[in-house]
């Protein structure tokens, strides 16, 4: 019998993500709720630090082996979290040539790894040879968060009967590489684009600002760019406060052109 050691690409583990949740600092988070100051405000501060303050990270019970769920549970500071993943490689949510070269790497890479024993943790990070727009598609990106949110609000009353009284946060990490631009202007012209604000993308929002969910947390964790000089850091984490963020000041509705969205992965 082989003692091969199995892959398991380092986020496939729900605990994996919320642990590197819980490595972001304040200053690359970004809240979305009432006006700064406001007690709404403060208790979506209050959300956020439940998940990423390491002294709160013994509160959380991974409830993802049993059958009453969402994945964690955190009695002590009042809120439950439902972890899921999404990125923009998919047409229709079942074919996924990214993944698919996950497992193709997974199994090539299987037979040796009893020669390194102190390995904890895989990342695959594939080629899948795609033409970019096959690859990296804004209209997969966005129909793969719709589709990935809405399946899980569904599960939203479950959810509360098994666990009343607790907040619900919906965590959603970004599994896409790079970053998404609007062209302007000239279309030959790659260097004529606006930066692409996921948080603030109608089509995101559309699908949860109206739902009874409590919290929703957009994880970003690929979206580092570079251009040839200064430019916008974008937030890590972004939570939506969403029965109060309609009432905040920095909340924008933007409609993007499908037509001219590119990734920045060529």
């Amino acid at each position: 019998m082989s003692n091969t050691k199995s892959i398991k690409p380092y986020f496939d583990s729900e605990a994996n993500i919320l642990e590197w949740v819980r490595d972001l600092e304040p200053n690359q988070c970004f809240i979305l709720s009432d006006d700064e100051g406001s007690p709404n405000y403060a208790k979506t501060v209050r959300a956020l630090d439940a998940l990423i303050m390491e002294e709160n990270a013994s509160h959380w019970k991974d409830n993802t082996l049993t059958d009453l769920p969402p994945d964690f549970i955190n009695e002590e500071d009042g809120v439950m979290l439902e972890v899921m993943r999404f990125d923009d490689h998919s047409p229709d949510g079942k074919k996924n040539p990214n993944l698919a070269r996950q497992r193709k790497m997974a199994a090539e890479i299987e037979p040796f790894l009893d020669l390194f024993p102190n390995v904890q943790h895989v990342f695959l990070i594939p080629d899948t040879g795609l033409q970019t727009e096959e690859d990296h598609n804004y209209r997969f990106y966005y129909k793969a968060f719709q589709r990935t949110v809405k399946k899980h609000l569904n599960k939203l009353p479950s959810y509360r009967k098994n666990h009343p009284g607790l907040k619900t946060i919906f965590l959603v990490f970004d599994e896409s590489s790079g970053v998404y631009f609007e062209r302007i202007g000239d279309p030959n012209n790659p260097y004529s684009a606006h930066l692409y604000y996921p948080f603030w993308d109608e089509r995101f929002l559309e699908v949860f600002e109206k739902s009874t969910l409590d919290y929703l947390i957009l994880v970003c964790p690929f979206n580092n760019y570079q251009t040839t000089g200064d430019h916008l850091v974008l937030p890590n984490l972004t939570i939506f406060d969403i029965a109060h963020m309609n009432n905040g000041t920095r909340l924008r509705h933007l409609k993007y052109d499908e037509s001219k969205m590119f990734s920045s992965e060529k």
